[in-house]
């Protein structure tokens, strides 16, 4: 039979309009393919009855939930499959590229009010097969949330659905900080400072003050009897960190007592061939100003052997019951004072500040022949 030229033409339109709608839907041409809810500025999109943005929605699904599209739809939507259910998404919040965006799943934990663990079931009815229990606590990855009170998750790599009334928000999570020191903050000292206790993995608790809330803690040994030790940070600033130290000592930790300073331990380090701990400050003027204290251990005590400073050159002049002190911002004075040995001469100079790495350069050389 010959068709007539007019029923050839309504033929060859209709071809053009499917090929057009083919190409405007994504994954059309291919379908059962894997797709993804892409929210674009959004963390998830919903899921409608009807291919329209005014149809009532089954739920929505959170970006980077998969997708399974089913078949074409109408304008601009697509009929998908998103776990048991089905319905229509707009094709600009479906994408192939799951590696284009981060997902925004949602994390939660099973919360029965009235029972210690919840079933995990195939679809979203009671009736449904329980594909596991869970106990409270368990932590669920919410990939959408049903009208019907249900929710579409993924436990321990198995998707299924929970009621949503039997989960709960997960608490936020501790950021990893490294060398933070995970203390309890149980009072105040009189001039404000924490007072923070730590359970040591021998079950002591160590007590000790620092002007922060966190602390962050040092594992090492610094008394050269080969058992690690722990040091936290009293306070911290731009170029100085400060340190309450504690050495074990005969089965138990014990705060040091450090002699010879008027405050803690700063930036300290340990110099293994003398078998001294340093404390190193850094006063200013890109550390060209600075004060290194070496001690000594006796026990749990730290006691002053050494000492270097580098600060201001200040002259005093007296007279008529007054005196008066003149600094010098571009003079320095260097000294090195000995308080354990009498063979050792201290040393005492005044440089300029073109004479830094030449004042460097003496202190180095002063401390060497300690």
């Amino acid at each position: 039979m010959v068709e007539s030229g007019k029923e050839v033409a309504f033929v060859k339109k209709w071809l053009c309009l499917a090929l057009v709608a083919l190409m405007l839907a994504p994954g059309l041409s291919q379908a059962g393919e894997q797709w993804f809810v892409d929210g674009k500025t959004s963390d998830r999109v919903l899921l409608r009855e009807e291919p329209s943005g005014e149809a009532p929605s089954p739920g929505l699904f959170f970006t980077g939930t998969p997708v399974t599209v089913t078949g074409t739809g109408a304008g601009d939507y697509v009929k998908v499959q998103v776990g048991r259910s089905a319905g229509y998404m707009h094709r600009d919040y479906l994408s192939s590229d799951m590696d284009g965006y981060y997902s925004q799943f949602q994390s939660y934990q099973v919360a029965h009010p009235t029972s210690t663990w919840v079933h995990l079931r195939r679809g979203p009815h009671q009736s449904q097969e329980s594909l596991g229990r869970y106990d409270n606590g368990t932590p669920v990855t919410l990939m959408g949330e049903l009208s019907a009170g249900w929710s579409y998750v993924l436990v321990d790599g198995q998707e299924g659905y929970i009621m949503t009334d039997l989960l709960a928000p997960a608490p936020p999570e501790e950021p990893f900080d490294p060398g933070l020191a995970h203390t309890e903050i149980v009072g105040r000292t009189a001039e404000g400072a924490y007072i923070h206790a730590f359970s040591a993995e021998n079950g002591q608790t160590l007590y000790f003050d620092a002007w922060e809330e966190k602390v962050y803690m040092v594992r090492m040994e610094v008394n050269f009897d080969g058992v690690p030790d722990l040091a936290f940070t009293q306070s911290r600033g731009a170029s100085n960190t400060y340190y309450n130290l504690f050495v074990f000592l005969d089965g138990k930790y014990q705060p040091v007592q450090v002699n010879g300073m008027e405050y803690p331990l700063v930036n300290f380090g340990v110099d293994p061939e003398r078998q001294l701990v340093v404390s190193h400050a850094n006063n200013g003027n890109a550390g060209a100003l600075h004060e290194t204290r070496y001690f000594r251990w006796d026990g749990a005590e730290l006691n002053l052997v050494l000492l270097s400073s580098v600060e201001d050159y200040v002259e005093t002049t007296y007279g008529d019951n007054r005196h008066t002190e003149t600094h010098f911002y571009d003079m320095y004075r260097l000294r090195v004072e000995c308080y354990d040995s009498s063979e050792f001469s201290d040393f005492d100079c005044v440089y300029t500040s073109d004479e830094v790495m030449e004042m460097l350069a003496d202190e180095e050389a002063a401390l060497d022949a300690y």
